[in-house]
């Protein structure tokens, strides 16, 4: 089974309502874990975080199925351009 496969099965086997709410709930999970490592520094928490990210990563693969491709690499792209012009920005003020 290939992974576009794997996470369209995920899907049709749980519901679409159903891997919504489990994607905020990871993503929840990963912000808590990130805000944990940042403030105990800790091995752990790092595993933690690294944890967190594959399980979030599993969902996002599942939202870019359920949402509209397009539009969403349009927003993917335009965020970048944003992020590259603040970087360039804050190169010049270094």
């Amino acid at each position: 089974m290939s992974k576009m496969n794997f996470y369209q099965e995920a899907i049709n086997t749980f519901g679409a309502y159903a891997q919504l709410l489990v994607a905020a709930e990871e993503c929840s999970e990963l912000s808590a874990s990130i805000l944990h490592y940042i403030r105990f520094s800790e091995p752990e928490y790092k595993v933690k975080v690294e944890e967190e990210i594959a399980d979030v990563i599993l969902m996002i693969n599942q939202l870019f199925l359920m949402f509209d491709k397009d539009s969403i690499n349009y927003f993917k792209t335009e965020k970048i351009k944003r992020l590259v012009s603040r970087i360039k920005e804050a190169q010049r003020n270094g």
